[in-house]
């Protein structure tokens, strides 16, 4: 039986998807910014995210902030498609490395080369 530790890439292939693919897809078209800012923006699915989003973007509206979530880099995973057909209940967990990974890049890559980023998140419930 699959387990999502199967799916998980190796450090040289997360730089070289985010290098090749990722890289491009967040950053492609957002200029770099003189005086960066950095917006954290996390809530519960349904709490508001995407009207909160719209504020934060009014509020800097003389910056480009490059919106990045961590759930569209999903698709940048080599087996994004294997998964989503043969093992659906395990895409989660299987992409999550590689989705947390090229999300730590992207801010890296937002600190070194001066862009603003948005970063939206979902809070998970705890009981």
């Amino acid at each position: 039986m699959a387990e999502a530790s199967d799916f998980f890439l190796t450090d040289k292939e997360l730089r070289d998807r985010f290098d090749a693919h990722v890289r491009d897809f967040v950053f492609s078209g957002y200029a770099r910014q003189p005086e960066p800012v950095l917006v954290l923006l996390g809530g519960q699915p349904a709490a508001g995210k995407s009207q909160a989003m719209a504020a934060a973007e009014h509020r800097h509206a003389d910056r480009q902030l490059v919106p990045l979530t961590g759930d569209e880099l999903r698709a940048f995973h080599p087996r994004y498609q294997e998964l989503l057909d043969n093992h659906p209940l395990l895409f989660p967990n299987a992409t999550a490395q590689a989705s947390g990974a090229w999300v730590r890049m992207s801010i890296e890559h937002a600190r070194d080369h001066e862009y603003s980023l948005l970063l939206e998140g979902c809070s998970g419930i705890r009981r």
